[in-house]
């Protein structure tokens, strides 16, 4: 006769070593807190960015701005697809730029770029390509400055449209100087810098 084993008492669980739980404590990082960059890319909390040590929320996000946004993402995932393009187009994702950790609206990452971040939370410079979409929120010389800081930090081209106004705006960097042209309705938004050949009529994108 086979013997059954007894079961272990309360009193034995309790000092044993397997029933000790070491649950890791992630911490939860508010806007208005400041952290380090190092903090910050551990454990990023959605919809904020880490602006001169402190965390931002993102804000201004209208229907109509979310709609742009999502708008402008198919169109450029579209051209890939049909470009049979590696690519891949991200909605807020994370970036490191010189000075500040972002989330642009809409970014584009190359397929060589993407082989070099498996696993991590942020792309250690800027997306190639990047749009910002104006929301009621934001100021146009604020939104001029951050093209011009993911210029100077590896993007090839960045679009800013503004909704309200039927504008947008592309800039890239010659010469060690930003370059801008302006779009309206009449002229389609054209690519300079990547993806040749891309097109987007700007009132694809507005509301």
């Amino acid at each position: 006769m086979v013997a059954t084993p007894s079961l272990p008492t309360q009193e034995e669980l309790e000092l044993s070593p397997a029933a000790v739980v070491n649950p890791e404590v992630i911490p939860v990082y508010r806007p208005g807190q400041q952290v380090s960059l190092a903090e910050f890319l551990a454990h990023p909390p959605d919809q904020c960015e880490w602006i001169d040590n402190f965390i931002e929320e993102k804000k201004g996000m209208t229907l109509n701005h979310a709609a742009t946004q999502a708008k402008l993402a198919y169109l450029w995932q579209q051209y890939l697809f049909q470009a049979q393009s590696t690519g891949r187009v991200l909605v807020e994702a994370l970036c490191r730029t010189q000075a500040q950790g972002r989330r642009p609206d809409v970014a584009l990452i190359t397929a060589e770029l993407l082989d070099q971040i498996p696993g991590k939370v942020a792309l250690e410079q800027s997306f190639p390509l990047i749009a910002e979409i104006a929301s009621p929120d934001d100021s146009g010389e604020g939104l001029l400055a951050k093209a011009k800081e993911y210029l100077e930090s590896g993007a090839q081209e960045v679009w800013i449209i503004f909704p309200e106004n039927e504008l947008a705006l592309t800039a890239i960097m010659a010469s060690d100087a930003v370059q801008w042209q302006i779009f309206d309705r009449t002229t389609p938004i054209v690519t300079r810098a990547i993806l040749p050949g891309l097109e987007v009529n700007l009132g694809e994108l507005l509301p």
